[in-house]
């Protein structure tokens, strides 16, 4: 912030400020800046590995008109400048090497770093594991759509940083989990080997902190009572794939025993359906999730009861092992077989 004050005409009103940081959804950070009587926001996505020639996951970004994105690096190469400067991207790293550019309103300021890397020594670092929440975002909108036109498309649906997107869509690149389209639309090869490969390193209980209760009103009444609040919420497990089963009047391959939730207010969760704690062998599971944000869309109504999407049910059952996973594996098989309808 305290360069970016230096790009100003010196004769103008020059303010920033940070607007968000550390953010669960969206950009790294995000930046309002005043300056000449106009105003911007610069979405920041900040790589910690130095770029050379830009990573085809990046290459298909896009910027608009409401919020000017920048890459922010170590060292960005010429060659990553030109591929960024042409897909509309702005760029910055601390050699200098800068490009802020916009369309509405119109801005383009550009500077010459460093040529070299001052760090050649520095190693990318590559993700290794789809284990947290924001890749569980992107693998439960990759998986529901089967594709994707952008690597940025995928990242706004999903509410999670280019960035983040952006390596989860590298690691499935590299590990073959992707259809090679010569840098045309993200299309996913086999739905339910992906499916497999993200509960590798995924987990409902783990990976959300998802906390256990029992309730005395037992699961039917407490859920009744979540359902009559004004609580977001959204039923997964075994629970859910029962709810999609009976909408279509078949009987579910097992019977649900326990209740998992997710929501946004467990605090509330907890008081409208009376929960106690119970680490040990509580049957009621709930787990604190950001996904219920306007435009999300991450719950399906099924009758007068809210699921989590049907991918994401798979993922949950899916990271279980015996009769969980089991049946998360059959509902991934019939998820892939039927790509539209009432599950799609």
């Amino acid at each position: 912030m305290s360069a970016h004050r230096e790009l100003g005409p010196r004769d103008s009103l020059n303010e920033i400020a940070l607007a968000k940081a550390k953010q669960k959804n969206g950009a790294d950070a995000t930046v309002r800046w005043h300056v000449a009587g106009e105003s911007f926001s610069l979405a920041l996505d900040v790589t910690v590995s130095p770029i050379g020639p830009l990573p085809s996951s990046l290459e298909e970004a896009r910027g608009s008109d409401d919020e000017i994105p920048v890459v922010l690096s170590p060292f960005i190469s010429r060659t990553a400048q030109t591929q960024l400067e042409g897909q509309g991207l702005s760029y910055w790293d601390p050699t200098g090497n800068l490009l802020l550019q916009s369309r509405n309103p119109f801005m383009w300021i550009k500077q010459e770093g460093s040529a070299k890397d001052p760090n050649p020594g520095a190693k990318a670092t590559a993700l290794q594991s789809l284990k947290g929440r924001s890749a569980s975002e992107v693998m439960v909108r990759l998986l529901s759509d089967g594709r994707a036109a952008t690597i940025r498309d995928l990242a706004r649906e999903s509410g999670v940083a280019l960035g983040t997107a952006s390596r989860v869509i590298s690691l499935l690149r590299n590990e073959d989990f992707l259809e090679p389209t010569g840098g045309g639309p993200i299309v996913v090869n086999d739905p339910v080997r992906l499916a497999r490969r993200w509960t590798e390193d995924y987990s409902f209980e783990k990976t959300f902190k998802a906390k256990r209760y029992f309730s005395i009103l037992g699961s039917s009444v407490a859920l009744e009572r979540i359902r009559e609040s004004n609580a977001n919420y959204a039923v997964t497990g075994l629970a859910a794939q029962a709810l999609w089963y009976e909408a279509e009047t078949r009987t579910a391959p097992l019977p649900a025993t326990d209740l998992w939730l997710y929501t946004d207010d467990v605090a509330r969760i907890e008081k409208v359906a009376d929960l106690v704690p119970d680490s040990a062998n509580g049957t009621i599971m709930v787990a604190q999730s950001e996904f219920f944000g306007p435009g999300r869309g991450n719950y399906r109504p099924v009758g007068n009861t809210r699921t989590a999407w049907p991918w994401r049910v798979v993922g949950d059952l899916l990271s279980l092992s015996g009769r969980y996973s089991a049946a998360g594996s059959d509902f991934a098989e019939e998820l892939a077989s039927r790509p539209t309808g009432p599950y799609a």
